[in-house]
């Protein structure tokens, strides 16, 4: 099959907002490269935060992925016009499916974060005595441990999530998050994402860490409310902890819904968010019985640790 790549060079002040146009509009979810480098061993590593970003997604290279493509296209002159920042033109190029899996693998190296290895599948490593590992095969879904984002919640996350604990991780991606929390201890998780090769990926991991039956892997439709994006069903039991690493536009639409997710005194990490916005993801949260514990950063890049002082359905809801 052939997939189009669409990608924009943009200020990090725009980078929430095509975020979210991709995320709208993508499959796959939003892949956001900045220049960095690290050692074989994933020890050190840097990131030049003055450089300009690149927003990637993809679409099916058919007639509905041609429709996206417009409203890409629209959505990116709205953005221009409101002159939010330097934002370049829109690149598409056509690839293979197994061009797009594969061709970013020699750039993916082992990344260590706390007792966490997060390692790509084809990498052979020893790890220590104590060490973790997480293998990561992120297939055509986004989601490596690489991005800022993604590190700050898996070093939340090495030190919140405790024994035995129900997690949900809200926007699973390549399932990382939700396969760290089940090694880390966690007894349940439950993965959700829109993308359907975004489940698609974070089951396969699961399986290739041995965790199938302690991950479970659902997809959600972004057309439904709120309420059935993060999937309360009966058969779900209240989470203890939520990860969700989306953007600041999906957090505040979901803040209700991932609330009466929670259990009383649940702790939720939320992350992807671009600094200027993170005050208004903070009220939101704040406004469904969240209480704003942390606040960790990493370039333009906020993640935030709350806690649920409510009950489990907030009366907002």
């Amino acid at each position: 099959m052939m997939w189009l790549e669409v990608s924009v060079v943009a200020d990090l002040a725009a980078v929430e907002a095509l975020s979210a146009l991709f995320e709208q509009h993508g499959e796959g979810g939003v892949a956001i490269d900045q220049p960095f480098f690290t050692d074989p061993e994933g020890e050190h590593f840097g990131i030049d935060s003055l450089r300009p970003a690149v927003i990637k997604t993809y679409l099916p290279d058919t007639e509905e992925g041609q429709t996206r493509l417009t409203r890409v296209r629209e959505g990116l002159w709205h953005l221009r016009a409101f002159d939010l920042a330097p934002i370049a033109d829109l690149q598409v190029r056509a690839v293979a499916e197994e061009d797009w899996a594969n061709a970013w693998k020699e750039h993916y190296h082992p990344l260590r974060i706390g007792r966490l290895l997060i390692k790509p599948s084809w990498r052979r490593i020893a790890p220590e005595p104590g060490v973790l590992v997480v293998e990561i095969d992120p297939g055509m879904a986004f989601g490596t441990g690489i991005h800022q984002t993604t590190r700050m919640c898996l070093a939340a996350l090495e030190r919140l999530v405790e024994p035995g604990a129900i997690v949900l991780d809200q926007g699973t991606g390549s399932g990382i998050l939700a396969v760290a929390a089940a090694r880390l201890g966690a007894a349940r998780v439950l993965a959700r994402d829109i993308a359907e090769v975004a489940v698609e990926a974070a089951a396969a991991n699961a399986a290739l860490n041995g965790l199938s039956d302690r991950v479970e892997v659902r997809r959600v439709r972004a057309a439904d409310s709120p309420q059935d994006q993060v999937f309360l069903t009966p058969d779900q039991p209240a989470a203890d902890l939520i990860l969700a690493n989306i953007v600041a536009t999906v957090l505040i639409n979901l803040s209700a819904a991932l609330a009466s997710a929670a259990q009383p005194r649940a702790t939720l990490i939320a992350s992807g968010i671009i600094r200027e916005r993170s005050a208004e993801v903070e009220a939101a949260l704040e406004a469904v019985g969240f209480s704003i514990t942390e606040r960790l950063a990493e370039d333009e890049w906020v993640t935030l640790v709350a806690a649920h002082r409510a009950s489990r359905r907030p009366d907002s809801l």
